[in-house]
Formats: C-alpha cells, sequence, structure tokens
C-alpha cells in the first residue's frame, strides 16, 4: 500500500486509476481509509503533490474517524455505562423488577431500564441493545422534524420523506427536499 508523509506523520493510501477521470479525487472513509482516484496519464509527482497540499483536511478527517470509532465501543448495558444523547454522556440505571417485559426511559438526567427479575444478562443485553436502537430511533426523528419545522420554511422547501438509519457506524437522516408550494392564502 503507498504512503506519503507530512511532518512525521505517515498516512497510507489506496489508489485506483480511472480513464474517465480529468483529477484527482480524494475520499477517506472510516474502514477504508483514505483512496485516491486519479487520471490514467497521471504521474506519481502530482498525486504526492495533490496529497501533500490536502493533508491537514486528511488529518482532520482521520482524528474525526479515530474519534467515532472510540465512542461505538461495545456496550455491556450495565447500570453505571454512559450512553450519548444530544452530544453529551448520560448513565444508565438498570432495575429489576416484577416486570414481564423490559422498558427504557430517559428521566432526571438518565436512562432507566426496568427489566424483569428473572431475565438473564445475556437477554437483557441483547433487548437492551434493542430499545436503546428504538429510543435514539424515536427521539431523532423527534429533534430532525422539529428542526425541519423550524428551518423548511426559511429554506421554501419541504422534505417529502424522513428516513432514519442506523448505518453501522453513523446514524444517518435521508431528506428527500422539494419545494414547498403556498397557496398564498386562497
Amino acid at each position: 500500500m503507498p504512503t506519503f508523509t507530512y511532518g512525521t506523520t505517515s498516512i497510507e493510501y489506496t489508489i485506483r486509476h480511472q480513464p474517465s477521470k480529468r483529477d484527482c479525487t480524494i475520499a477517506i472513509d472510516w474502514k477504508n481509509g483514505v483512496s485516491v482516484v486519479a487520471p490514467n496519464e497521471i504521474d506519481q509527482e502530482r498525486i504526492d503533490a495533490v496529497l501533500k497540499r490536502k493533508a491537514p483536511w486528511i488529518l482532520r478527517k482521520l482524528a474525526q474517524f479515530r474519534e467515532i470509532k472510540q465512542l461505538s465501543t461495545h456496550h455491556e448495558f450495565i447500570s453505571g455505562e454512559k450512553f450519548p444523547y444530544l452530544g453529551r454522556q448520560y448513565r444508565l440505571k438498570v432495575i429489576a423488577g416484577d416486570v414481564s417485559d423490559l422498558s427504557l426511559t430517559y428521566q432526571n438526567g438518565r436512562f432507566v431500564a426496568v427489566v424483569p427479575t428473572s431475565s438473564s444478562p445475556t437477554w437483557r443485553q441483547e433487548r437492551l441493545r434493542e430499545a436503546f436502537l428504538q429510543w435514539y430511533i424515536l427521539h431523532g426523528l423527534i429533534k430532525v422534524q422539529q428542526r425541519i419545522k423550524q428551518f423548511a420554511p426559511r429554506l421554501g422547501l419541504e422534505p417529502s420523506k424522513v428516513v432514519i438509519k442506523d448505518q453501522q457506524s453513523r446514524w444517518a437522516v435521508a431528506l428527500k427536499m422539494e419545494p414547498s408550494i403556498s397557496t398564498g392564502g386562497y
């Protein structure tokens, strides 16, 4: 795998040549790292020059991806463990009770899960993972809709569809925006 050096940092990258390209494209992916797509006729010196010119941006993006990987650690879903919500970390409190099914709420600055007393740790972990996923989707959708309501009139656009997806590494919100049609009060 080719590398280039910026200061004291060596950065590995993959390169792919494409005949239809007119200039170099640099992409940074959290799984695959840095990749370059370049025209067939470009020489290595020009590729190196482009990479060095874009090195500060590349290093910033790689640092952001390292931060994301650190945040996406494996959760055990036990009391005291921290979970992110709106840019902050909140603790989870797990309470075993006389209930038939698990419930998850956010109250008083923490997540509270009530689980059946007879449930196994594996069952709790699986069900809490699913409960958190559903909770994040629901509350994420609420927050996105609040923002849409705030900004759509200013932009003159309304989404025809809002979809929240678990992208395995980050959450994604897909919006299909269309011009809003105003009847002008008629």
